[in-house]
């Protein structure tokens, strides 16, 4: 419950300014600030959001996902630290390697619409480059190299 009160003070602020949240034996109660008076129909809408604020653990589970998907999406477009720039060089390389995937696909591709026989098409598959396995050296040299030239900054 106590988890549940920082969203909805924040939410029923907007509509109104908020002295408190209280929680007494489970139950929350809204108390306005005295500065509003008692015919503001601000005070109307603030009550009404706070009696249609949904306090159940699921609905505060998917408010605490929204929030988390919002700060994930945020930092991993524009953080600086070095968990972001790390996490935004993998991707970065994940995308390189797939990037040569699709390159070899669509020369195979082209090998094969352009072969007029077998034999052909044997030599110009043959003649695609190959795609070696990479090792963790490899990855890890390549993730050093993205992370010192400034690419993920």
């Amino acid at each position: 419950m106590i988890r549940m009160i920082g969203p909805a003070y924040m939410a029923i602020s907007v509509v109104c300014p908020v002295e408190s949240i209280r929680v007494t034996d489970g139950i929350p109660t809204l108390v306005l600030a005295s500065s509003v008076p008692a015919d503001d129909p601000r005070r109307v809408e603030a009550q009404a959001l706070f009696d249609a604020w949904d306090w159940s653990p699921t609905a505060e589970t998917a408010r605490q996902n929204l929030r988390d998907r919002i700060a994930a999406k945020a930092t991993f477009a524009t953080a600086t630290d070095d968990r972001a720039k790390a996490w935004r060089a993998i991707v970065s390389l994940l995308i390189d390697e797939l990037n040569a995937s699709r390159g070899w696909i669509m020369a195979f591709k082209a090998a094969v619409a352009a072969a007029t026989t077998l034999a052909d098409l044997k030599t110009r598959v043959a003649a695609l480059s190959n795609l070696p396995d990479r090792t963790l050296t490899q990855a890890k040299a390549a993730f050093a190299a993205k992370i010192d030239g400034g690419t993920v900054d």
